[in-house]
């Protein structure tokens, strides 16, 4: 089957040269996010720039550049995203498109203004944590309220945003996703000087450098459990996580970019390239 390069356009482009051309496109899709979506992003990197897709498609991005820790409240209160749920200029959308709740673990896990952590406590002895007991570090009454928050915030998002009553979204397919295993590194957001997060939490923690990545799909994993356990409908959750076999983490002790990442928690234009044939995939086999 032929593929077709998606054509991802901001809110003003939408508005001003494509609003009255939609019937031109088999899909019209929204999408809305933080950094992994962020359209314009620096050097043109993010998930939905190199997707390719089985029809003509184009893609609303509601995403802004620097939206490095939008935390999925924000996602769930913005009014943008809500006002185009349920306008779409005479035609449904063909699928909604999140990435959200990467962030919110990842704040929780290390505040780079208070230098503590939400979830995670320190071990008495760190040289006693393992891989076989690694979950001692978590502040389990506080991990369990963060992933209950997440699950709550996108639940209303479908709720009361896709599924509002008057709007043109209702039953539409939604789709998440569920990043991508990163290595804690010292790589902060180059130019934004964000970060590091994880890397800062392991070492707060004392544990050993061979068990940070190993956090990371702790937290991850967890994430990913609570998006695929929402039971709402037409709601998919594609495991990007589980691509680790095709994304190359970083080399632990890399400052920059380093194999499929550009800094710690953020995919290089390769590695972007990749989480989309894995999005196109899923989003092709349920729009089909």
């Amino acid at each position: 089957m032929a593929s077709y390069r998606v054509t991802t356009v901001n809110r003003l482009e939408f508005e001003r040269d494509y609003w009255n051309r939609l019937n031109d496109y088999p899909w019209v899709i929204l999408a809305e996010g933080d950094s992994w979506f962020s359209y314009g992003s620096l050097k043109f990197r993010n998930v939905l720039l190199d997707m390719e897709l089985p029809y003509p498609t184009l893609i609303l991005d509601l995403a802004q550049p620097g939206d490095t820790l939008r935390r999925v409240h924000e996602t769930c209160g913005n009014a943008e995203l809500y006002f185009y749920l349920k306008n779409q200029g005479g035609r449904r959308w063909s699928a909604i498109l999140l990435s959200g709740g990467g962030n919110d673990v990842i704040d929780a896990c290390w505040n780079e203004k208070t230098r503590t952590s939400e979830i995670f406590v320190r071990p008495a002895d760190p040289a006693a944590i393992s891989a076989a007991n690694l979950r001692e570090i978590l502040n389990q009454q506080a991990y369990d309220a963060l992933l209950k928050y997440i699950a709550a915030n996108v639940a209303q998002i479908v709720s009361e945003g896709r599924d509002q009553p008057g709007g043109a979204s209702a039953g539409v397919p939604m789709f998440m996703h569920t990043y991508a295993l990163l290595q804690p590194r010292n790589a902060p957001v180059k130019y934004l000087g964000n970060g590091p997060w994880l890397y800062e939490a392991c070492r707060w923690l004392g544990i050993a450098p061979s068990l940070w990545i190993e956090v990371a799909r702790l937290v991850l994993s967890d994430l990913s459990a609570t998006l695929k356990g929402l039971n709402l409908p037409q709601f998919h959750v594609i495991d990007t996580l589980a691509q680790t076999t095709t994304m190359i983490a970083a080399a632990p002790d890399s400052i920059g970019a380093s194999n499929d990442w550009d800094n710690e928690i953020h995919p290089n234009r390769g590695g972007y390239r990749k989480l989309a044939q894995t999005w196109a995939g899923e989003i092709g086999k349920v729009l089909s």
